[in-house]
């Protein structure tokens, strides 16, 4: 069969009930939300003091002067989010998947593209944060590369709500697709 499945293999079997051990893990999962949310928030904004963020007209002397003024606070921040980010945000989207999972008889398309969908935006908040840390570890350099690496971050942060929509919509797609007689939503 196709990929190693036997004709015998039943691929529109829903996946287990959920358990009491599986509650406790879909709980803790749950609850990585909040502090995945509030390491990156705080990172962000109390600690790196980045909103607002910088303007984007500001040269490369006002973003040097800015990491220098900053330094400590902006390499806290960037640890914090890549923390939260890649510890319990990575949960977090774990936990939705494995829920989205159960409305997905067969292959779980939608479950992937959210899982992905959310590895990514961890993955790229993470490495935004490590680039503002690796900007504020030595901030004597080049004004015209910090002001290129800060651009950088910043972009990719950004960029991170282009995943979230996909998420998003992958989520939708499989609530309304679940079309057995007691949906998962």
């Amino acid at each position: 069969g196709i990929f190693g499945m036997t004709e015998s293999t039943d691929i529109n079997k829903r996946s287990k009930p959920l358990t009491a051990t599986n509650d406790r893990a879909l709980l803790i999962g749950i609850l990585c939300a909040p502090l995945a949310f509030t390491l990156i928030g705080v990172g962000l904004i109390i600690c790196a003091g980045f909103v607002p963020p910088p303007s984007p007209t500001a040269t490369g002397d006002q973003i040097r002067e800015l990491f220098m003024n900053h330094q400590f606070g902006i390499i806290t921040g960037g640890v914090l989010m890549a923390i939260g980010a890649g510890g319990p945000f990575l949960a977090f989207i774990c936990t939705i998947s494995a829920v989205i999972r159960r409305t997905e008889p067969g292959l779980p398309v939608f479950t992937y593209v959210q899982m992905f969908g959310g590895a990514f935006a961890a993955i790229v908040t993470m490495f935004s944060g490590m680039v503002w840390v690796t900007l504020g570890f030595r901030p004597d350099r080049d004004p015209g590369s910090m002001l290129l690496f800060n651009d950088f971050a910043w972009l990719l942060v950004l960029s991170t709500f282009s995943f979230g929509v996909i998420q998003n919509l992958a989520i939708g797609f499989a609530i309304l697709g679940d079309d057995s007689p007691t949906p998962v939503f």
